[in-house]
């Protein structure tokens, strides 16, 4: 790619990684808010939920509701950091500093601890699932979601944290770029797609307008469709070639970008979908921009 058309991608990039930015700057002020809330209430817990009037609520394992809501908020401030330093690596990457790998790193660092700090969540609703507090948002696909993306995802992003400090330019940092790149395509489209299932499909997105249709295929295809198309984009890599296939690239960023543009219009018509927009990774509409990029500037 000459120097022109790099630096084309370096300001998408950039423009990322300042939604980014903006999107975890954003989950810490409702995360702020609600532990502003939560906080004061905690000995009240057990009165505050209205429980169903056979349901004995010493039998509730509270400690768990503790950890969970606790876990998340620590992992979303997490994401905060993950956020500063991506900004910081990308306006790195702008200025040819070598020192954006070094920031990379760190993103990763704290995408990983974002990620394994789901697992708390995860547990508490495979186990609540079995009990009467289904009835309070607790169910076997939230679990399940949050046990897969935490144990998926946490290993791969910190290993490729740790590789990035210790083997710059490599070719094996090449290869685990490559896998983890394809991973993390896979753990967005699990998150998603159980998403699917537990919040919109029982309040509502199984209706069957032509709307609610788009998002449901979207929900459940467009992301694993680029999962899918990441393993081709990525196996040159993976295999230590180290040529990159920027044609299927482009086309991995455009397809997740993709699946949020389509999730926002959508949401605009289809209420289920906006009320649980803050949920989703709506950031990555963004990827479309550097997608283009690679894509149409490819040679």
């Amino acid at each position: 790619m000459c120097s022109t058309k790099l630096a084309f991608l370096k300001k998408s990039l950039l423009i990322v990684s300042i939604i980014f930015l903006l999107y975890t700057f954003y989950h810490a002020i409702v995360t702020t808010i609600f532990l502003y809330n939560f906080i004061p209430i905690i000995g009240q817990l057990p009165e505050a939920i209205q429980l169903p009037e056979n349901f004995t609520s010493s039998a509730f394992p509270w400690a768990l509701v503790l950890m969970q809501e606790f876990a998340s908020s620590i992992g979303i401030y997490l994401r905060l950091f993950g956020g500063i330093f991506g900004f910081c690596s990308a306006y790195l990457f702008n200025k040819n500093d070598g020192r954006y790998l070094d920031r990379f790193s760190k993103v990763l660092v704290f995408e990983s601890l974002y990620f394994v700090l789901f697992i708390p969540s995860g547990i508490n609703h495979v186990i609540l699932s079995f009990s009467e507090f289904t009835f309070a948002g607790f169910n076997i696909y939230t679990g399940i979601s949050f046990l897969l993306q935490g144990f998926l995802l946490f290993p791969f992003l910190f290993l490729l944290s740790r590789k990035l400090k210790m083997n710059k330019g490599s070719i094996n940092l090449f290869k685990w770029g490559g896998i983890v790149a394809t991973v993390y395509v896979f753990g967005i489209w699990i998150k998603h797609a159980f998403f699917w299932f537990f919040a919109l499909l029982p309040l509502g997105g199984q209706s069957g307008s032509l709307l609610e249709t788009v998002g449901a295929v979207n929900s459940l295809s467009t992301l694993l469709i680029a999962g899918l198309v990441s393993v081709f984009a990525c196996l040159p890599l993976i295999r230590k070639t180290k040529k990159i296939n920027l044609p299927l690239i482009g086309a991995t960023l455009i397809l997740i970008g993709s699946h949020f543009a389509i999730y926002l219009i959508v949401s605009v018509w289809v209420p289920v979908y906006s009320s649980f927009l803050g949920l989703t990774e709506f950031w990555m509409a963004s990827l479309l921009i550097p997608g283009f990029v690679v894509l149409l500037r490819n040679k």
